[in-house]
């Protein structure tokens, strides 16, 4: 796996969404829909205050720096919103294949159009 990959700015998109690396300045819109509590009911984590939010960004940073993961920001184009979270993961660069997942939405984002 091309490593040097990991150390870009990764930007992906379609009509509905822009990912951009959660190392975006607008990570800190996260803070909007993050503490929902249904969100983290089947995560295995909980998501309750902003030392828990400042952990888990310094948590996926340690792990984007480490090359476990490239986490992405997911816009929504419709409104321009910061709308969760996705991320490539348990990156392995010996058989060059990752996870695609670890996603999660604001609760506002979950309903079908």
């Amino acid at each position: 796996m091309n490593t040097e990959l990991l150390n870009t700015k990764i930007q992906l998109e379609n009509a509905r969404v822009l990912l951009l690396p959660l190392d975006d300045l607008r990570n800190q819109e996260l803070k909007e829909i993050i503490f929902e509590k249904s969100i983290w009911e089947f995560m295995g984590m909980t998501m309750k205050n902003e030392e828990e939010f400042d952990r888990y960004l310094a948590d996926t940073a340690k792990d984007k720096a480490n090359g476990i993961c490239y986490p992405f920001l997911i816009i929504d184009k419709q409104s321009g919103r910061v709308a969760g979270s996705t991320r490539f993961g348990y990156i392995n660069k010996g058989s060059k294949k990752c996870e695609i997942g670890w996603t999660w939405y604001g609760t506002e984002f979950q309903e079908p159009d």
